[in-house]
């Protein structure tokens, strides 16, 4: 089942205001927000993510500019339409995971990083450049750097075929007084946007030798992502007090990770 379908002859713009507005105003309010661009091969995906960028990043958006972009645009005018009793630090990165490794997209020297998990950190990324932005520009800069240094390269279908999948987070830390009671707050949320690499047939796109094995990579890896959001929809549709089991579970494991189980 689906929410909804966008017809096909709506704009950047269009899109945006259906699925990118609720995406920044749930991380402004504190929750955790993901979207993935998933798709075929050569079906659009990095062009409804990225878009086309103005060629001056101080001016306002371009009318082709994508998810991404406009996301930052929303979340810093967003930022600076609260009182001065809100701050924020915001911080941005990018990596993208080619041939089942990971890399930072802000490095182009970088090694393959490293996926860990402690009780502090949670599942987090070893070494990952993390850059404060203060601005929808500064984040634009940040995009141009990374995708300079994503893999790419050519088919059948496309001159310039993402070989990778390409994830750009936003960190957002904000601290706050609250209204009513006078109380100082604080709290943490993420925005990830996800540009998959697009599924694919060798014997259609015309890969061989290295375009081969980046394909079958790419093919297993949205095979295993399907599985991790059949085995979310199937929690979510579990009874409450199987849910609060699970998660009696996971605390339980992270205790025993801090020394205290």
């Amino acid at each position: 089942t689906f929410d909804f379908a966008i017809e096909a002859s709506a704009g950047q713009e269009d899109c945006f205001g259906r699925i990118g507005v609720p995406l920044v105003q749930d991380a402004f309010h504190g929750y955790n927000t993901t979207m993935f661009a998933y798709g075929q091969t050569s079906s659009g995906k990095s062009f409804s993510m990225m878009g086309k960028l103005a060629e001056d990043l101080s001016q306002k958006l371009s009318d082709m500019a994508g998810i991404i972009p406009r996301v930052a645009h929303l979340l810093f005018a967003t930022t600076h339409s609260v009182p001065d009793t809100h701050q924020f630090f915001i911080e941005a990165s990018f990596i993208e995971i080619y041939n089942e490794k990971v890399k930072d997209l802000l490095d182009k020297a970088s090694a393959e990083l490293k996926v860990r998990e402690d009780p502090k950190h949670g599942v987090h990324i070893s070494g990952l450049i993390k850059k404060h932005v203060q601005s929808s520009f500064g984040v634009g800069c940040v995009l141009n750097d990374g995708f300079k240094n994503r893999t790419v390269s050519a088919t059948k279908y496309n001159a310039e075929s993402s070989r990778s999948h390409a994830i750009f987070e936003l960190n957002i830390h904000q601290k706050y007084i609250e209204k009513n009671s006078g109380e100082k707050m604080s709290s943490k949320s993420k925005i990830n946007l996800v540009d998959l690499a697009g599924s694919e047939r060798s014997d259609k796109v015309g890969t061989t030798g290295q375009g081969l094995k980046e394909g079958n990579n790419i093919n297993k890896s949205l095979s295993v992502l399907g599985r991790c959001i059949k085995a979310l929809v199937q929690i979510s549709k579990l009874p409450l007090e199987k849910k609060q089991t699970i998660e009696e579970k996971k605390k339980a494991k992270k205790d025993k990770g801090g020394g205290g189980g």
